[in-house]
């Protein structure tokens, strides 16, 4: 357990984290799930078979609100002659005289204040007929308000889009009034027509108006077919409050992925919530990564398995999610809720791009337009976790309700823990993070710590410092709060730390200036020449063909001289793999001069900057390597601005060196930080 003490320690007590295995499966006993806090059952043979969840029959007196009907079985009746909307050959009309007779209709929230409205013949309504789950669309969203309610509520946030700051705050300061009544109007969210009893009885869309045939009771009822739905196989309600010394507790999980269905171009499939359920967010992968998976490029690259995977989804997961796969949705809402139940507090959500893999997967389903920039793809994640705060809340039957909340500050953060609910702290990690991405030049003379960024016969950058401090300013005005300011490849800031020798070393050379097209080949064989690495010949060749692997030394090792040794575990950096020097020869079928000299195995020579490892060729030594680019100018003014603003960075993907140079900065900030 964290205990976390002061509203200034809160996010500083983050940075120390430097991990938490916190989805704690195991905390809570499973049992039935008639005691747990949302009375659905999975049911694998068939999810959506079920007499829906019990709900009690309000009194008299009661009269609830447009959120209060989330999850709960109802029949709608017409008022002006107390008939029910029944279905007769597929048309719903209000004829039946008793509700016994009525059809009941599951309402499962797609946002608050929105619902799907499903059969007991696992349909949805659309108008005046029904249409299957499977093909859902804004044809089945049904916005609920009382009648009369003219309220302008706020609209949740569209996901996979970035959202305006003015949007951000009006949603978060809305006071919503909580309109009670017992008369219902539904708007359908593709025409804004609504729901509405023609003269025969029968349903009908019509143009938004105040006829009392546009509006219904909302009665309770039995016999519903549950709404297919994972569940969290929990029992009881989770703890909230403070302990006795005032202190919140609670877990900190400080690095997950949750928004990150639409990175890597695309390549991942499945999303952490669907407005039209878990059918829809776990879906089978099929159609996206093709049969038996075959076309899962980046997911293939990733674990160095080419033999494809079973495509099945929810409920039988056969495949995945899986904790070494990377192309797939491994963090849906029901299992961060289960997290939460068993004590997980804090949630640090990184946003997330890789603009190489994007344009290798690009490349892959032949999208040349899709756009890579990974500051756009990333800010567009944004939108995609209001839009599951939203979501969450609209299932917990109301604004407010639900157990995800975004925080902004230390102090909400504190409150939300308090009130026993996951605090979700937003996050960013990419390689080109400020859009500050570098182009090397091999003529250039400036070490990385003089370097200016402003090219000709030195390095360039695609950013200066206007650009640092407009792109700070647009992520914190989003709710970033944490910055990873270096990821897996080198950036204008400095070095990222080495922890693959091949893969992103390659992804290093392309990301920092391209690879030339006539290494591709080499590279491929590198791989062991699998049929799927074959789009890497499609990769952009307008970059110029300057970019360079990693420049590295040895890593220091435990008990070296001057050298504190690590925090974790007794070595750094990885053990590279390296091209031999004849390898172009080699792939365009010519023989190297260096045979006429009878040298058939030379020493590969370095190429990197200073006469290191690396650079234009991927040549090292047997030693575990670090990077050897440190702390830029740039890099520097960065950490300032973060700082200067309160920011929290994260420290995992530094290279050595720069991590101490940044966290001796922290202590020397002329207030606590942050």
């Amino acid at each position: 357990m964290t205990t976390l003490r002061s509203s200034t320690g809160l996010f500083s007590h983050i940075v120390k984290i430097t991990a938490a295995s916190c989805l704690a499966l195991g905390l809570m006993a499973c049992g039935e799930s008639k005691n747990a806090v949302f009375s659905f059952v999975d049911n694998v043979t068939d999810p959506g078979v079920g007499q829906g969840p019990e709900i009690p029959v309000p009194g008299p007196e009661f009269k609830p609100t447009r959120y209060d009907y989330a999850n709960r079985c109802v029949a709608l009746q017409s008022p002006s002659d107390g008939r029910f909307v029944t279905l007769e050959n597929g048309q719903l009309s209000a004829t039946a005289a008793t509700l016994s007779a009525s059809e009941p209709f599951y309402f499962k929230p797609s946002s608050l204040g929105s619902y799907l409205l499903y059969s007991r013949g696992k349909q949805l309504v659309s108008g005046s007929g029904l249409s299957a789950l499977s093909a859902a669309s804004d044809n089945n969203v049904f916005s609920l308000r009382v009648a009369g309610d003219a309220t302008n509520y706020p609209q949740a946030m569209a996901y996979d889009t970035e959202p305006q700051p003015s949007d951000i705050t009006k949603y978060r300061q809305f006071n919503d009034p909580l309109v009670q009544g017992d008369r219902y109007v539904f708007s359908q969210a593709k025409t804004m027509k609504q729901l509405s009893v023609a003269d025969d009885g029968k349903l009908a869309l019509v143009a938004a108006g105040d006829d009392p045939a546009q509006q219904f009771a909302l009665v309770p009822a039995t016999g519903c077919a549950e709404f297919p739905e994972a569940h969290d196989n929990t029992v009881g309600d989770t703890f909230k409050g403070q302990t006795s010394d005032g202190s919140v507790l609670g877990m900190a999980d400080v690095h997950v992925h949750l928004s990150a269905t639409t990175f890597l171009g695309g390549a991942e499939h499945g999303s952490p919530f669907h407005r039209f359920g878990v059918t829809h967010a776990l879906s089978d992968c099929a159609e996206t990564h093709g049969p038996n998976g075959f076309l899962d490029l980046v997911g293939s690259l990733f674990v160095s398995d080419f033999d494809g995977h079973d495509t099945a989804g929810w409920p039988t997961h056969v495949d995945w999610p899986a904790r070494a796969n990377l192309t797939h949705e491994a963090i849906y809402w029901k299992w961060v809720e289960r997290a939460w139940k068993s004590g997980l507090r804090i949630m640090v959500n990184d946003v997330v791009e890789n603009e190489t893999l994007c344009e290798l997967q690009r490349n892959v389903t032949r999208q040349p337009l899709r756009d890579c920039n990974e500051m756009n793809n990333a800010t567009n994640q944004i939108g995609t976790l209001y839009a599951l705060q939203d979501y969450v809340d609209a299932q917990y039957g109301g604004r407010g309700k639900g157990f995800f909340r975004i925080v902004l500050s230390p102090e909400e953060a504190r409150n939300v823990v308090s009130d026993g609910k996951l605090a979700v702290v937003i996050g960013i990690e990419i390689s080109n993070v400020l859009n500050c991405k570098i182009n090397y030049n091999p003529l250039r003379q400036q070490q990385p710590f003089q370097e200016t960024g402003t090219g000709l016969t030195e390095n360039s950058y695609a950013c200066d410092k206007e650009e640092v401090v407009a792109q700070l300013d647009r992520l914190t005005s989003l709710g970033v709060r944490q910055i990873i300011t270096i990821h897996e490849f080198d950036n204008a800031f400095g070095g990222n730390g080495i922890f693959d020798g091949m893969i992103l070393n390659i992804g290093n050379r392309e990301n920092s200036g391209g690879i030339p097209s006539k290494e591709i080949n080499a590279l491929v064989g590198v791989l062991g020449n699998p049929s799927q690495t074959s789009p890497l010949g499609f990769l952009q060749t307008t970059e110029r063909p300057t970019g360079e692997f990693w420049t590295t030394y040895d890593c220091p090792e435990e008990g070296q001289e001057g050298f504190s040794g690590y925090l974790f575990g007794s070595s750094g950096g990885a053990k590279m793999t390296s091209i031999s020097p004849t390898v172009l020869f080699d792939v365009g079928g010519i023989d190297s001069p260096l045979g006429a000299l009878g040298i058939s195995d030379p020493l590969c020579p370095y190429l990197g900057q200073g006469f290191r490892p690396g650079g234009a060729l991927a040549c090292y030594p047997a030693k575990k390597q670090c990077n050897a680019r440190w702390l830029t100018p740039m890099g520097l003014f960065a950490f300032q601005e973060m700082m200067r603003r309160g920011l929290i960075f994260d420290i995992d993907h530094l290279e050595l060196e720069i991590k101490s140079q940044v966290l001796e900065l922290a202590e020397a900030q002329p207030k606590n930080y942050p």
